[in-house]
């Protein structure tokens, strides 16, 4: 209703006048165009701003997330008014069978577009947040989680969009959430090792029982640390084998760290017992 009330106080003078030159039977299309050549001015400005003042301003600060971000934006932000301003003028163009198809159309790639948009800002904060860890750190396993973290949060984004774009279609989304929550579970209890090994990961990144380069008993294994993974820890023994344990079995199992005595774990065996 809002929508409507605006496009007739904008279109209604360009009515009149072509009306009141002989030109009422083209006014739908001229309006049409008018709006399609509106929307890309105001794109190419918005763009011109983002481009040449925003992203200047974003030049003269310390981090470098801002440039990150204003760089994602620029071009989705210019399809976005050029979109919604082909939406607006083919209501006017095309008669009304085929509007709703073209509509329908647009509105899709519009929600594309966005998915797209946040997913790289998303990332890009990621990227950014990851990087000022990955300086504090000797390990490798946030250079490996930060990207992983990148990549699910994508993959989660996509999906709400392609639900969303399904809705439009006026799809019945049901039957789809319902197969993907099987055969999540079906993945999930395949890779149940896996998924495992991975938290465990997260845990030796927040809790740091050792990190690389230190000299260390896990369980059975005496030697110094080398790589912290997202899935393994290797061991470099003093006889020079390398051995590489699965991060499930380090957080269920006993750690000494001779290095940094001051460093300490409890196994869900030994509660209450430090090393």
């Amino acid at each position: 209703m809002v929508n409507d009330t605006i496009s007739y106080i904008i279109t209604a003078p360009i009515r009149d006048f072509l009306e009141s030159h002989g030109f009422g039977a083209y006014s739908d299309p001229v309006i049409g165009i008018l709006i399609i050549t509106a929307s890309l001015i105001a794109a190419k400005i918005i763009y011109w701003v983002i481009e040449k003042w925003l992203m200047g301003l974003a030049t003269r600060t310390r981090t470098e997330l801002d440039d990150k971000i204003l760089g994602v934006l620029k071009k989705p932000v210019y399809y976005v008014v050029v979109l919604i301003g082909l939406q607006i003028a083919l209501g006017y163009i095309l008669v009304s069978t085929y509007a709703g198809y073209f509509e329908s159309l647009m509105v899709i790639i519009l929600i594309i577009v966005i998915a797209w948009t946040i997913a790289n800002i998303v990332c890009a904060i990621i990227d950014d947040f990851g990087k000022k860890i990955a300086e504090k750190t000797e390990s490798t396993l946030d250079d490996e989680a930060i990207p992983f973290a990148s990549k699910m949060i994508t993959f989660f984004i996509y999906l709400i969009a392609f639900m969303i774009i399904l809705d439009r279609l006026e799809i019945n989304i049901m039957p789809l959430i319902a197969s993907l929550g099987l055969a999540g579970f079906a993945v999930g209890f395949a890779a149940k090792d896996t998924i495992s090994n991975i938290l465990a990961g997260f845990f030796i990144l927040m809790d740091r029982p050792f990190i690389q380069c230190e000299k260390v008993k896990i369980g059975g294994y005496d030697g110094t640390v080398i790589d912290i993974g997202l899935r393994t820890t290797k061991i470099e023994t003093d006889s020079k084998e390398i051995v590489i344990v699965p991060n499930s079995k380090i957080v269920s199992d006993s750690i000494v760290n001779y290095t940094s005595p001051e460093r300490f774990y409890v196994s869900n065996k030994t509660q209450g017992e430090s090393f």
